[in-house]
């Protein structure tokens, strides 16, 4: 799903949110999964390609797929034994993932909103 879209910027980027993959200890994966993340990366590439002309030769450059991944990757890794788990990167073309480590995104949710409540007193 997409949840925001830098509309004034030439990069033209947008956050996809979306649910953990169900890969589980066999590294099954999702064909449709992989088509979608392959047609986030081709639109952007087209709003966003950037071309050097070298003499007679025209080098396109590619736009990454950068993956972030809130949980550490042992708790990632951990979910694999339950069924989840995360996405193997070599079903896709162009794509970075990078864990950011957060223990509990459910608790920081909720330390959000602690603060967020203090403000409003």
């Amino acid at each position: 799903m997409v949840v925001w879209r830098q509309r004034l910027s030439p990069s033209q980027a947008v956050l996809v949110r979306c649910a953990q993959p169900q890969a589980g200890l066999l590294g099954s994966t999702c064909t449709d999964d992989e088509n979608f993340v392959e047609s986030l990366r081709l639109l952007s590439q087209i709003s966003q390609e950037t071309s050097v002309e070298m003499g007679q030769e025209r080098t396109t450059l590619h736009k990454k797929i950068q993956l972030i991944d809130a949980r550490p990757k042992v708790n990632a890794m951990a979910n694999q034994v339950k069924g989840a788990g995360y996405e193997n990167t070599s079903n896709y073309r162009l794509l970075h993932r990078e864990f950011m480590g957060i223990e509990n995104i459910h608790v920081m949710r909720q330390s959000l909103v602690n603060v967020a409540s203090l403000a409003l007193v």
